[in-house]
Protein backbone atom coordinates (compact mmCIF):
# COMPACT_ATOMS: atom_id res chain seq x y z
CA UNK A 1 0.00 0.00 0.00
CA UNK A 2 2.76 2.44 0.93
CA UNK A 3 4.67 1.50 -2.23
CA UNK A 4 1.61 2.28 -4.36
CA UNK A 5 1.20 5.66 -2.64
CA UNK A 6 4.92 6.47 -3.07
CA UNK A 7 4.75 5.43 -6.72
CA UNK A 8 1.69 7.63 -7.30
CA UNK A 9 3.41 10.59 -5.61
CA UNK A 10 6.52 10.06 -7.74
CA UNK A 11 4.51 9.86 -10.95
CA UNK A 12 2.63 13.02 -9.93
CA UNK A 13 5.94 14.82 -9.39
CA UNK A 14 7.24 13.64 -12.78
CA UNK A 15 4.04 14.86 -14.43
CA UNK A 16 4.37 18.24 -12.70
CA UNK A 17 7.95 18.56 -13.98
CA UNK A 18 6.86 17.69 -17.53
CA UNK A 19 4.02 20.22 -17.40
CA UNK A 20 6.35 22.93 -16.09
CA UNK A 21 8.99 22.08 -18.66
CA UNK A 22 6.50 22.46 -21.45
CA UNK A 23 5.12 25.75 -20.12
CA UNK A 24 7.62 27.75 -22.16
CA UNK A 25 6.99 27.76 -25.89
CA UNK A 26 10.70 27.79 -26.60
CA UNK A 27 13.91 28.37 -24.72
CA UNK A 28 14.28 31.74 -26.45
CA UNK A 29 10.87 32.83 -25.17
CA UNK A 30 11.84 33.48 -21.55
CA UNK A 31 9.47 35.58 -19.47
CA UNK A 32 10.83 39.02 -18.66
CA UNK A 33 10.13 39.18 -14.95
CA UNK A 34 10.45 42.19 -12.76
CA UNK A 35 11.55 41.43 -9.22
CA UNK A 36 12.57 43.25 -6.07
CA UNK A 37 16.14 42.99 -4.86
CA UNK A 38 17.09 42.34 -1.27
CA UNK A 39 17.79 46.10 -1.07
CA UNK A 40 14.24 46.94 -2.20
CA UNK A 41 15.21 48.05 -5.71
CA UNK A 42 13.54 46.93 -8.93
CA UNK A 43 15.36 44.37 -11.08
CA UNK A 44 14.07 43.91 -14.62
CA UNK A 45 15.02 40.71 -16.41
CA UNK A 46 13.96 42.42 -19.66
CA UNK A 47 17.04 44.65 -19.30
CA UNK A 48 19.39 41.67 -19.63
CA UNK A 49 17.60 38.79 -21.42
CA UNK A 50 18.81 38.60 -25.00
CA UNK A 51 21.63 41.06 -24.31
CA UNK A 52 23.95 39.34 -21.83
CA UNK A 53 25.01 35.88 -20.76
CA UNK A 54 22.91 35.21 -17.65
CA UNK A 55 23.31 32.84 -14.74
CA UNK A 56 20.12 32.52 -12.69
CA UNK A 57 20.48 30.62 -9.47
CA UNK A 58 17.61 29.60 -7.19
CA UNK A 59 18.69 29.33 -3.56
CA UNK A 60 17.50 29.75 0.04
CA UNK A 61 19.12 30.73 3.33
CA UNK A 62 18.28 27.31 4.81
CA UNK A 63 19.99 25.44 1.96
CA UNK A 64 23.38 24.13 3.10
CA UNK A 65 24.59 23.27 -0.45
CA UNK A 66 23.65 26.77 -1.58
CA UNK A 67 26.31 28.47 0.56
CA UNK A 68 29.48 27.24 -1.18
CA UNK A 69 27.70 27.39 -4.57
CA UNK A 70 26.71 31.02 -3.95
CA UNK A 71 30.30 31.83 -2.93
CA UNK A 72 31.44 30.44 -6.28
CA UNK A 73 28.74 32.36 -8.14
CA UNK A 74 29.90 35.57 -6.45
CA UNK A 75 33.44 34.86 -7.67
CA UNK A 76 32.12 34.28 -11.20
CA UNK A 77 30.05 37.47 -10.94
CA UNK A 78 33.10 39.54 -10.01
CA UNK A 79 35.31 37.88 -12.63
CA UNK A 80 32.91 38.11 -15.61
CA UNK A 81 30.52 41.03 -14.98
CA UNK A 82 32.64 43.38 -17.08
CA UNK A 83 32.68 40.81 -19.90
CA UNK A 84 28.90 40.68 -20.40
CA UNK A 85 27.84 38.14 -17.77
CA UNK A 86 25.12 38.78 -15.19
CA UNK A 87 24.74 36.44 -12.23
CA UNK A 88 21.34 36.76 -10.53
CA UNK A 89 20.57 34.88 -7.33
CA UNK A 90 16.84 34.30 -6.82
CA UNK A 91 15.92 33.67 -3.19
CA UNK A 92 13.07 31.20 -2.77
CA UNK A 93 12.85 31.83 0.95
CA UNK A 94 9.29 32.09 2.24
CA UNK A 95 7.85 35.47 3.27
CA UNK A 96 8.45 34.44 6.90
CA UNK A 97 12.19 34.11 6.21
CA UNK A 98 12.73 37.31 4.20
CA UNK A 99 14.23 39.02 7.24
CA UNK A 100 17.11 36.48 7.17
CA UNK A 101 18.13 37.15 3.57
CA UNK A 102 19.73 40.60 3.84
CA UNK A 103 21.90 39.70 6.89
CA UNK A 104 22.96 36.50 5.11
CA UNK A 105 23.91 38.43 1.96
CA UNK A 106 25.74 41.15 3.95
CA UNK A 107 27.67 38.62 6.06
CA UNK A 108 28.88 36.84 2.94
CA UNK A 109 29.54 40.18 1.16
CA UNK A 110 27.67 39.28 -2.02
CA UNK A 111 27.60 41.99 -4.67
CA UNK A 112 25.66 40.07 -7.35
CA UNK A 113 21.97 40.97 -7.69
CA UNK A 114 19.88 39.07 -5.13
CA UNK A 115 16.18 39.10 -5.96
CA UNK A 116 13.23 37.87 -3.93
CA UNK A 117 10.73 35.31 -5.19
CA UNK A 118 8.47 35.13 -2.15
CA UNK A 119 5.38 34.79 -4.36
CA UNK A 120 7.13 32.02 -6.40
CA UNK A 121 6.27 33.76 -9.70
CA UNK A 122 9.78 33.20 -11.08
CA UNK A 123 10.21 29.70 -9.65
CA UNK A 124 6.91 28.46 -11.05
CA UNK A 125 8.13 29.16 -14.57
CA UNK A 126 11.90 28.70 -14.46
CA UNK A 127 12.51 26.11 -11.71
CA UNK A 128 10.95 22.76 -12.71
CA UNK A 129 12.74 20.68 -10.07
CA UNK A 130 12.35 20.85 -6.29
CA UNK A 131 16.04 20.74 -5.33
CA UNK A 132 18.32 23.64 -4.41
CA UNK A 133 20.46 25.15 -5.61
CA UNK A 134 19.10 25.12 -9.15
CA UNK A 135 21.03 27.05 -11.79
CA UNK A 136 20.23 28.12 -15.34
CA UNK A 137 22.70 29.45 -17.90
CA UNK A 138 21.16 31.59 -20.63
CA UNK A 139 23.00 32.71 -23.75
CA UNK A 140 22.84 36.14 -25.38
CA UNK A 141 19.99 34.96 -27.60
CA UNK A 142 17.88 34.36 -24.48
CA UNK A 143 18.09 30.57 -24.76
CA UNK A 144 18.61 28.24 -21.81
CA UNK A 145 21.75 26.33 -22.72
CA UNK A 146 22.57 24.64 -19.41
CA UNK A 147 20.82 23.78 -16.17
CA UNK A 148 22.12 22.19 -13.01
CA UNK A 149 20.62 21.04 -9.73
CA UNK A 150 22.56 20.71 -6.47
CA UNK A 151 26.21 21.32 -5.75
CA UNK A 152 29.31 19.23 -5.28
CA UNK A 153 32.76 20.74 -4.98
CA UNK A 154 34.28 21.23 -8.41
CA UNK A 155 31.00 21.68 -10.29
CA UNK A 156 31.63 25.41 -10.44
CA UNK A 157 34.42 24.66 -12.94
CA UNK A 158 31.89 23.15 -15.37
CA UNK A 159 29.69 26.24 -15.10
CA UNK A 160 32.66 28.54 -15.63
CA UNK A 161 33.77 26.59 -18.72
CA UNK A 162 30.28 26.97 -20.17
CA UNK A 163 30.25 30.70 -19.40
CA UNK A 164 33.62 31.16 -21.10
CA UNK A 165 32.38 29.21 -24.14
CA UNK A 166 29.38 31.54 -24.41
CA UNK A 167 31.62 34.58 -24.33
CA UNK A 168 33.37 33.39 -27.48
CA UNK A 169 31.51 34.57 -30.61
CA UNK A 170 29.15 31.93 -32.00
CA UNK A 171 29.86 29.40 -29.25
CA UNK A 172 27.43 27.40 -27.07
CA UNK A 173 28.15 24.70 -24.49
CA UNK A 174 28.68 21.32 -26.13
CA UNK A 175 26.23 19.11 -24.28
CA UNK A 176 22.62 19.50 -23.14
CA UNK A 177 21.70 18.84 -19.50
CA UNK A 178 21.29 15.26 -18.33
CA UNK A 179 18.28 15.95 -16.13
CA UNK A 180 14.68 16.77 -17.00
CA UNK A 181 13.72 20.39 -16.88
CA UNK A 182 13.19 23.32 -19.13
CA UNK A 183 13.63 23.24 -22.90
CA UNK A 184 17.30 23.70 -23.69
CA UNK A 185 18.78 25.01 -26.91
CA UNK A 186 20.92 22.30 -28.55
CA UNK A 187 24.50 23.17 -29.50
CA UNK A 188 23.63 23.45 -33.20
CA UNK A 189 21.19 26.30 -32.54
CA UNK A 190 18.11 24.44 -33.80
CA UNK A 191 14.79 24.63 -31.97
CA UNK A 192 14.89 23.24 -28.42
CA UNK A 193 13.46 19.84 -27.62
CA UNK A 194 10.29 19.90 -25.56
Amino acid sequence: MQFARAKAMFLGLVLAVVIKASSLASAGDLPKFEATTVDGESFKFADIIGKKVIVIDFWATYCIQCRPWMDNLERLHKQYRDKGVVVVAVSVDSPQNVSKIKPFVQTRQYTMPIVLDTDTAISRVLKPVPGLPFTLLINRAGEIVYQHEGYKKGEEKTLEEKIVALLEPGQKPAEPPTQPGLPVAPPDGTAPKQ
